[in-house]
């Protein structure tokens, strides 16, 4: 039984992101499986190069589900919920800098 330092959160947009990762046809096991470690507060593998993020984007994470497969999120302050943002591959996130969808939820 694994245990969970914070509660997941998944906003809107993630949801409906979610849903077309598994319509891509992507293996959405890999992405619980981060979520999973993300949850219990344990550092992810290397290959996964966790990271914050900058600018617009400071107090989120990027980490890697694949190369192409993107995973943001943050941690909340004291109520310490982890909410995850968004799924998908670098030009769908960052191909419009104006559409900064995940940042308005």
């Amino acid at each position: 039984m694994s245990t969970t330092k914070y509660a997941v959160r998944p906003t809107t947009a993630f949801k409906k992101d979610y849903k077309r990762v598994i319509k891509r046809g992507l293996n959405i096991e890999l992405l619980n499986h981060v979520v999973v470690l993300l949850a219990a507060g344990a550092p992810l593998p290397e290959q996964n190069q966790d990271h914050a993020l900058s600018g617009a984007w400071v107090g989120y994470r990027e980490c890697y589900i694949l190369p192409e497969w993107l995973l943001i999120y943050r941690i909340e302050d004291d109520v310490l919920i982890l909410t995850l943002t968004y799924p998908g591959t670098h030009s769908d996130l960052f191909g419009e800098q104006t559409n900064c969808r995940c940042l308005s939820y």
